[in-house]
């Protein structure tokens, strides 16, 4: 899985395999080591008690949450894609964008 983050937006690829992992397991993750000490880890993961997704930190540690329904098929159909606006509590929005990674989405063949 792929982080970006820019002002009031969060962007994840991911693979093939972080897809499948996530229908598996309900959760995939990556770490950033920032010292010894200190990291900061991503994780997402499906909720089925949710309609959209939603944001949240605790300690070092951002978790985004998908509804579980969002992901029946995702790996086999042409939704490449959710994006979603959260409100923060800042009053301001944060913008989220899960994708499936482009490079993999092409090289699926076309549905007849």
């Amino acid at each position: 899985m792929k982080v970006r983050l820019t002002d009031n937006r969060i962007s994840l690829r991911l693979s093939e395999e972080d897809v499948l992992a996530l229908q598996s397991t309900d959760v995939v993750s990556v770490s950033v080591a920032l010292s010894r000490d200190e990291g900061l880890r991503f994780e997402l993961a499906t909720e089925s008690r949710i309609g959209d997704i939603r944001v949240s930190m605790d300690g070092s540690i951002i978790r985004i949450l998908l509804p579980e329904s969002w992901l029946a098929d995702w790996q086999r159909d042409d939704r490449i894609g959710f994006d979603s606006v959260v409100p923060s509590g800042a009053g301001s929005e944060l913008h989220v964008n899960v994708e499936k990674d482009l490079r993999w989405f092409k090289r699926k063949p076309a549905a007849d």
